[in-house]
């Protein structure tokens, strides 16, 4: 008995995930965006998306660039960076191709740096 789950638990060992990332992260994640003062339309990647605080989901198949508009204040953007996950790294410890392929075709993984995203607008009066 003892041996049929140790055979058991051995074979759960070398079957790989298929896409672990896709599995655990998602094809996209929630960032929250802020701004100082509240109230600043949004604009990501040439689409409003509404004021400040937002949430908003994010496709982590690219970076994304966020713009920041409000009267009397000089239009602020910065762009939100992906990097690796570190579950896509499993399936190179599974050595699961597959999972890698399906990982990287819907850019599970990645992540992005941050999910917050907090902006200090600068009033047009302050600036010389």
């Amino acid at each position: 008995m003892r041996q049929t789950l140790f055979r058991f638990l051995a074979m759960l060992l070398l079957v790989p995930l298929p896409g672990c990332a896709t599995v655990f992260n998602g094809t996209s994640e929630e960032i929250l965006i802020t701004s100082t003062p509240r109230g600043a339309t949004v604009t990501v990647d040439d689409s409003v998306v509404g004021k400040t605080p937002i949430t908003v989901a994010m496709r982590r198949t690219r970076n994304h660039t966020a713009k920041f508009e409000l009267e009397g204040y000089v239009p602020t953007s910065t762009t939100m960076r992906r990097r690796t996950s570190g579950l896509f790294w499993l399936n190179l410890l599974w050595l699961d191709v597959a999972g890698m392929a399906v990982d990287a075709a819907t850019g599970s993984m990645y992540g992005f740096d941050s999910t917050n995203v907090r902006v200090h607008l600068t009033k047009m009066s302050e600036v010389r």
